[in-house]
């Protein structure tokens, strides 16, 4: 029989119709949340007392190329759980992407191997970000921005 023409499996239950979350997912998003209160509460706190932001977590945490460049390669990883405390709806955006996805793919794949693509895919972006030239200041003319003609 097709897989196409199976009926859809019941094994979630009563409830809403979604799978549950999977362990590394769940890791994943609990690591993320609690990172990002952390990222807030430190934005709050030093706001409040110490005029600009006393200690920000994104700049020993966050990604940033010239860093990586001479030794903080733990960017490369720790990059990954951070979010903007900007807007709220960053990290939940990205945590639903992570379980309509990550989930399907960790009971597909298994945890282990789940964890190990989520990592390398992170570090390879981070890694690909780090060999990016800075971007240069815009210095377009309004000839350079137009369709060749001709």
């Amino acid at each position: 029989m097709s897989y196409y023409r199976q009926p859809p499996s019941r094994i979630y239950g009563v409830g809403a119709g979604l799978p549950p979350v999977t362990p590394v997912v769940k890791t994943i998003m609990i690591a993320c949340a609690a990172i990002w209160l952390l990222q807030f509460g430190t934005r709050l706190v030093g706001g409040e007392r110490f005029g600009p932001v006393a200690w920000d977590p994104s700049g020993v945490f966050g990604i940033v190329p010239w860093r990586v460049a001479h030794g903080w390669v733990w960017q490369l990883v720790t990059y990954m759980f951070l979010h903007s405390t900007g807007s709220l709806a960053h990290l939940l955006i990205n945590m639903l992407v992570l379980y309509m996805v990550g989930g399907d793919l960790e009971r597909h794949w298994g945890p282990v191997r789940f964890l190990r693509y989520y990592l390398v895919c992170g570090v390879g972006a981070g890694s690909s970000r780090t060999r990016m030239p800075r971007p240069s200041a815009p210095r377009a003319r309004s000839t350079e921005c137009s369709w060749p003609s001709g």
